[in-house]
């Protein structure tokens, strides 16, 4: 599941609550949930903040920037630290049963996805990803920060290459190279026009 905005202080996160009904057992479930409508709040940045970013954008721009993947990046581990929190040590083991939960983000800390784990699950009886489906790029489409595909951390992205076609797992990963550096180009092409 991906969190919805880029971790900006103009859109930043929000978590949905339109996860998978049986990716985790009920109690865990409702607990989430919980978490859910009393965490979105917190991913906003608050008004401190944003004048702040605004000051040093003003006064001192070329560690805007910098400032700004800071601000991420600490909201990323706010995150984190909250949903450690929240659940108890064996939730996040690996159980033969155990149902749980991975966060993860791009380098860039602007999108963020939650993974659902069942460890009940193996290679041999996972039916497989169901096609179409919907990936999200990270970055922003402009020079600094053009569009990529995280496949070397994103879970979903990794999938596809279990797709029972030998067709893809050679294929696969230099596609994905390839459509990363493509993506670069189209960024710059488009900076320079």
């Amino acid at each position: 599941m991906y969190l919805l905005g880029n971790n900006s202080i103009k859109y930043p996160w929000q978590i949905p609550k339109d996860f998978p009904y049986h990716a985790l057992k009920k109690a865990d479930r409702e607990k989430f949930i919980e978490f859910v409508d009393n965490y979105n709040e917190k991913l906003k940045f608050s008004i401190c903040a944003k004048w702040t970013f605004v000051l040093v954008k003003l006064f001192y721009l070329p560690i805007a920037r910098a400032y700004h993947a800071d601000m991420r990046k600490h909201k990323f581990v706010l995150l984190q630290q909250a949903l450690f929190r929240l659940y108890p040590y064996q939730f996040w083991g690996q159980g033969e049963n155990n149902k749980t939960m991975r966060l993860g983000c791009s380098v860039d800390h602007q999108l963020a996805f939650i993974d659902f784990i069942d460890f009940s699950k193996n290679k041999d009886n996972w039916i497989g990803v169901k096609l179409p489906m919907q990936i999200l790029l990270s970055g922003s489409g402009t020079f600094n920060h053009p569009y990529q595909l995280d496949f070397c951390t994103d879970a979903l992205i990794k999938s596809i290459a279990l797709i029972k076609f030998d067709f893809f797992k050679e294929k696969l990963p230099v596609f994905l190279e390839n459509f990363n550096s493509q993506l670069n180009k189209l960024s710059f092409y488009k900076f320079e026009v």
